[in-house]
């Protein structure tokens, strides 16, 4: 209950607070790549211990697609984020940096899977609304992202409406 009260006076003080790890895509990078060599090995195992039939073939042609649509997903979708004040940096696997408004969230929702948080946010930057997943652990953050987030937007709406 400690840390969660010095996150919140950081976000009132306006300092960058850093959502995800700092070693964030390196980390995906390893679990990705240990994915990859996983399910390769797999195909292997596979054809090697079976005969090559249609079937094998099929689980085969399986793994190997999983493999694509998971790292087309990593590098499209997964975003590193930061609060600073009333804005959110995001930044994906491509080192693009996305900042908008706090107040440009449209929906925040996580669900936890043991001691990982997967947050999806949606957001409208330059017109269109997009959509992200931020993965936590319970490490990092002590609390939810969504509710830290949303309390962050109350927070902000308050301040302006203030001025």
């Amino acid at each position: 209950m400690h840390e969660r009260k010095s996150w919140f006076k950081q976000l009132l003080s306006a300092d960058r607070i850093s959502l995800t790890s700092p070693h964030y895509f390196k980390r995906i990078r390893i679990f990705l790549t240990c994915y990859v060599l996983l399910s390769l090995g797999l195909i292997g195992a596979l054809l090697y211990s079976l005969e090559i039939t249609l079937i094998t073939l099929t689980l085969a042609t399986a793994i190997l697609i999983s493999i694509l649509l998971l790292i087309a997903f990593c590098s499209k979708k997964l975003f590193s984020s930061a609060l600073k004040g009333g804005t959110l940096i995001l930044r994906d696997m491509k080192h693009r940096n996305h900042i908008t408004s706090l107040r440009s969230l449209k929906k925040v929702k996580s669900i936890r899977f043991g001691i990982f948080q997967l947050t999806t946010i949606q957001f409208k930057l330059d017109g269109i609304v997009r959509s992200g997943v931020i993965i936590n652990s319970d490490y990092h953050i002590p609390f939810n992202t969504d509710r830290f987030l949303l309390k962050a937007i109350d927070l902000y709406k308050k301040q302006k409406a203030n001025l």
